[in-house]
């Protein structure tokens, strides 16, 4: 059976199709991503604008019909952090379920932090030894989830984690104040360096 799963996240949309077969593992068909910044459109920080509405709602129509095209016969769509926190979230995702029958529901935290963490424990092996896995892209406890299991302190709700950190960076973490202290920026490739100017 060929399944799709539609991920809205903060910062992406991403599409995974894989192919799923009773009591073996899904394997991977194809990966869509569109970066989206959805946390980018929260009028002051707590209700989703009406242009981040319409551009979510046009990802969520791309996604469906490359989905369509590649053939998925059951897509489970969800959403997270943006969505969750938006004061309108709910009514947002109501319009674009009327829009283009997508059903997609909202993922607590809790659930997200787990999953996030069991995919990569499943990833890595549970023979793997201790593992730590931290998502810097939302404000969201996963972190917290996996540090328990290590019993090591932790920092969550970074809120702007992934626009203020990049790959590369050196930072130090005091878990037991939940500060996080960028002491080395990594050094910015020509890309990045042009885009900036």
């Amino acid at each position: 059976m060929r399944l799709g799963v539609l991920d809205v996240g903060s910062n992406t949309v991403h599409l995974l199709v894989v192919d799923a077969y009773p009591g073996a593992r899904p394997l991977p068909a194809f990966s869509h991503k569109t970066e989206l910044r959805l946390a980018d459109h929260l009028d002051n920080g707590s209700s989703l604008s009406r242009p981040g509405e319409r551009s979510l709602r046009d990802v969520v129509v791309e996604a469906l019909g490359i989905a369509e095209d590649k053939g998925v016969e059951d897509l489970i769509a969800f959403a997270t952090s943006a969505v969750r926190e938006a004061k309108n979230g709910e009514e947002v995702l109501a319009r674009i379920r009327d829009q283009t029958a997508a059903q997609i529901t909202v993922m607590t935290g809790p659930e997200e932090a787990r999953l996030t963490f069991l995919a990569a424990r499943r990833w890595f092996g549970w023979s793997s030894g201790r593992l730590l896995v931290i998502d810097i892209g939302g404000p969201l406890s996963h972190g917290a989830i996996a540090a328990r299991e290590l019993g090591i302190p932790c920092v969550i709700n970074t809120r702007d984690g992934s626009r203020r950190l990049r790959t590369g960076d050196t930072v130090v973490v005091d878990g037991s104040t939940g500060a996080v202290e960028l002491v080395g920026a990594a050094e910015l490739s020509e890309s990045e360096d042009v885009a900036l100017a």
